[in-house]
């Protein structure tokens, strides 16, 4: 679908504690923006505080550095890379055969978007009114050249829109009641809402989308709109409506992963690789299900699937990628 495509992603941040110690303990840790922003030179891990405290019988957990941390940055720059060649080649051929696929890939980029974000805000604190223009540049810029000199749609490059609506979505999430997202619960009990909010939005015919949209979108044909922009953002938002929500929830949850890999990683060889291959048995088997059935659908058929289904092999493949530290240290530039 679509005309033109350009790619960026709203945001991929690492964050390096567990939620309750993040709570607990304070941190403050090196922000890891995908849009080139600046990096901490303090390479100290949040976990250092955590290791002062007995872990009972086991050992303590190893030491992480940013560069052999799950989902770090320079795997996920690789992640990003890769999804944007194939994103050119799919355009460039017309290859509409593997149009699953590559619905497939868009997810994982909003569900960073998310991911991404998320871990930013909470370790930033950082809500400035310039901090937004930034991103919202940076996500744009090339977008709205394009649209002034070629004469063409926002819409028609729908990728940014679609990652500039999902990182404000996160920023507001972050935003509104700000001072609960260090609370025990408060946290949780805002992406609860925010959860129900998505709900009610997509999932149910209430008339909300059209609501909360009308004052920016129209039913007139458009170049990259031929049904009117309501429906094009609505069935462009549709696809992907769970996936920056999904990866703010990981964001939440991603230190305690981080953890589990690392604890894990002091076992015994046999103890370490029983509990990895159950998680991984586990999973390969719900992607072979994912494989088998939704991704095989005609195209239409498969849009509609996407939501539900498109984070099994998302996390499929973020487990795969990080289940050594081998595997997590190296990566392509």
């Amino acid at each position: 679908g679509g005309g033109g495509i350009v790619e960026k992603s709203g945001g991929e941040e690492t964050t390096t504690t567990s939620t309750s110690a993040m709570v607990d303990v304070g941190f403050k840790e090196d922000d890891h923006d995908d849009d080139d922003e600046e990096e901490d030179d303090d390479s100290a891990s949040p976990y250092d505080s955590l290791m002062k405290h007995p872990t009972g019988r086991l050992p303590p957990p190893k030491a992480v550095s940013p560069g052999n941390d799950v989902l770090n940055r320079t795997q996920t720059e690789e992640w990003k890379g890769w999804m944007q060649f194939v994103f050119l080649l799919y355009h460039y051929y017309h290859a509409e055969e593997v149009y699953n696929s590559i619905r497939i890939m868009i997810t994982c980029y909003v569900w960073m978007t998310g991911f991404g974000n998320f871990s930013y805000f909470y370790a930033k604190d950082d809500y400035s009114f310039v901090r937004m223009l930034q991103m919202l540049w940076r996500l744009n810029f090339l977008v709205v050249f394009l649209c002034l000199s070629q004469g063409t749609t926002y819409i028609l490059y729908y990728i940014c829109p679609l990652h500039t609506y999902y990182f404000l979505m996160v920023y507001a999430s972050m935003r509104i009641g700000r001072h609960l997202n260090y609370a025990k619960m408060g946290l949780r009990l805002k992406l609860m809402v925010v959860g129900v909010i998505i709900f009610l939005i997509w999932d149910v015919d209430s008339g909300l989308f059209r609501l909360f949209h009308f004052a920016f979108l129209s039913e007139e044909k458009t170049t990259g709109a031929n049904n009117g922009t309501m429906w094009e953002w609505y069935f462009r938002s549709f696809l992907d409506h769970w996936s920056a929500f999904l990866g703010m929830l990981f964001a939440c949850n991603y230190p305690i992963v981080s953890l589990w890999f690392r604890k894990l990683e002091v076992l015994p060889f046999r103890q370490q690789w029983l509990a990895k291959g159950v998680v991984g048995v586990s999973l390969f088997m719900a992607f072979y299900i994912w494989l088998s059935g939704p991704f095989r659908q005609p195209k239409l058929v498969y849009n509609g699937t996407n939501p539900f289904f498109g984070f099994i092999p998302l996390l499929t493949y973020v487990y795969f990628r990080n289940l050594t530290p081998s595997l997590r240290a190296y990566s392509l530039d």
